[in-house]
């Protein structure tokens, strides 16, 4: 368990094919999360929207990473795609409205990808931690 995972509330949105099997693969290869990194499956991450991510932000987590599959790679056809343009606007307003301290981003992964998953949670976790103290100091 790395550090800078445990500094930071998570929520792990991922979608019922890759992102679960890639979450899978990161535990049966060793690698573990912190407990404050919360992994939670939706069929798609399609169904995302808007309202979902900022309460999320508003009821303690200090981010959303969002786990998809790889684009052109999606059983629910462009699921993902939606998802990421729903980020996209998340990621807007959040900067108009002043909030640095709060991070929503996607990554795109294949089932096999645990190792990606892993070293993009540890990446997210840490920049958030920068994120925070950009803002305390």
């Amino acid at each position: 368990m790395n550090t800078e995972q445990a500094q930071a509330r998570v929520l792990v949105l991922h979608c019922a094919e890759s992102g679960k099997k890639a979450l899978s693969r990161m535990a049966e290869s060793g690698r573990k999360i912190a407990e404050s990194i919360v992994p939670f499956e939706l069929p798609c991450t399609g169904r995302i929207n808007e309202v979902m991510l900022m309460e999320t932000l508003q009821n303690g987590f200090d981010g959303v990473l969002v786990v998809g599959c790889h684009r052109d790679n999606c059983r629910y056809l462009d699921g993902n795609l939606r998802a990421e343009r729903r980020i996209d606007r998340i990621r807007n307003l959040l900067s108009e409205a002043g909030v640095p301290d709060k991070a929503v981003e996607m990554v795109f992964i294949s089932p096999d990808e645990g190792r990606k998953l892993y070293e993009s949670i540890v990446g997210f976790t840490k920049k958030l931690k920068e994120l925070k103290e950009r803002v305390t100091s």
